[in-house]
Order: structure tokens, then sequence, then C-alpha cells
């Protein structure tokens, strides 16, 4: 959170919601979230709440993700 706008939450498969609150601080302070998509989830719980919840700025399937943050460098 220190980072503020800098800063990129990255949620990954597993189960219940509690990435949902460092990614809504995160969220809240200008950073990004970028949430593993339904389509590569073993269990699509933990990204699910983050997207229900409005904070996941993009979602994309796990083999992408590394593709993505060096795009960001």
């Amino acid at each position: 959170a220190a980072a503020g706008a800098g800063a990129l939450g990255i949620v990954l498969t597993g189960m219940g919601n509690d990435g949902l609150a460092g990614a809504k601080d995160i969220h809240d302070r200008g950073g990004r979230i970028l949430a593993e998509a339904e389509s590569s989830c073993v269990v699509y719980g933990m990204p699910r709440s983050v997207a229900e919840a409005g904070l996941a700025d993009s979602q994309m399937p796990l083999d992408e993700i590394p593709g993505f943050l060096r795009s960001l460098l």
C-alpha cells in the first residue's frame, strides 16, 4: 500500500476471500488489481470475490500473466 498508484496486486486461484481486504487497500490507494481468470483457476473463489467487489482492473488466464508483467518493465 505504501507504493500507492505504483502498486500492482495479483490475485490468483484460491478458496475464500482473504485476498479481498488487501486488494481493496491497494485499489483504494490508486494501485491496480489483476485477477486470474476463471478459465485457468483450480478454485475461482478468491479472484471471484475481488472481481465481484469491482476491484479487478483486469482478469487474465494464468499463462498470460508473465507476459503482462514483462510488458510493464
